[in-house]
């Protein structure tokens, strides 16, 4: 951790890295528990929270800046997004996020924001899944190995009722023979009391993963803007039954949106 004289007027900002995030929140079913815990107390009473956001798209990027306030802190995210981050094996999403005490509006944190983001990302959806019912007695399919994936594997699995199963697919081998054995050694790097949880399946095609789930993540980003799920891939008379949670707007088709209840 780094501190500087900003401003020069002897009040000091901390700099947080990405490792000391991790140090801070790590990756674990204890740090989700937490954060669901969190989640649920601000959404019960989210009017005490207030938010806003803006958003600019310059071709290929997009940029966006969230500020949120607490009681003690306003919150500013600054956010871009590129696909041609991913055409260079970098995280689609870069997120700074500056932490300003409310009384004398001096930044007194600077960190990285991808860490806080995933975990948002990923609690959000765990919670609303459980919110609608549809943790309990489930099938959850999670489409995408990137950080918001593994994040929201934890976050469901630190549920009070997590699903049954979780299923993962991803669309690239990543240098692995298949998508599965990429995804059996990703297991591998996950929390060990997650397994004592529910059952993970890797899986090597999103028919294979989609197929009897009741509970669908979409966390794909996508190198182009075809979507990759459309009828052909989920049937019209299994829509009714399942739960999609849309986490990047990227791979769902437009024309089915509708048909889910």
């Amino acid at each position: 951790m780094y501190k500087i004289d900003l401003y020069g007027d002897g009040h000091f900002t901390s700099v947080l890295s990405h490792r000391e995030i991790g140090v801070i929140f790590p990756p674990t079913v204890e740090t989700f528990k937490r954060v669901n815990f969190l989640t649920v107390h601000v959404l019960k009473d989210a009017g005490r929270y207030p938010h806003d956001k803006a958003t600019i798209e310059l071709g290929s990027l997009k940029g966006r800046t969230l500020l949120g306030a607490t009681d003690r802190s306003v919150v500013s995210r600054i956010f871009t997004a590129s696909l041609g981050n991913l055409k260079l094996n970098r995280r689609y999403a870069t997120n700074v996020v500056i932490l300003w005490e409310r009384e004398t509006g001096h930044p007194y944190c600077i960190m990285d924001g991808n860490p806080i983001y995933d975990l948002r990302t990923a609690s959000t959806a765990a919670i609303g899944v459980e919110c609608l019912g549809s943790s309990r007695q489930s099938v959850a399919c999670i489409l995408g190995a990137g950080p918001v994936g593994r994040a929201t594997i934890l976050a469901l699995g630190a549920l009070r009722n997590p699903p049954q199963e979780i299923r993962l697919t991803a669309r690239r081998k990543s240098g692995f023979r298949t998508v599965k054995e990429r995804l059996s050694t990703f297991f591998q790097s996950l929390d060990p009391a997650l397994l004592e949880r529910t059952k993970l399946v890797a899986c090597e095609t999103l028919r294979e993963a989609i197929h009897d789930s009741t509970v669908i993540v979409d966390a794909i980003s996508l190198r182009t803007a075809s979507p990759l799920i459309d009828e052909r891939v989920i049937p019209f008379e299994a829509m009714s039954r399942m739960t999609y949670v849309d986490v990047e707007n990227q791979a769902l088709a437009d024309s089915i949106v509708a048909r889910f209840s």
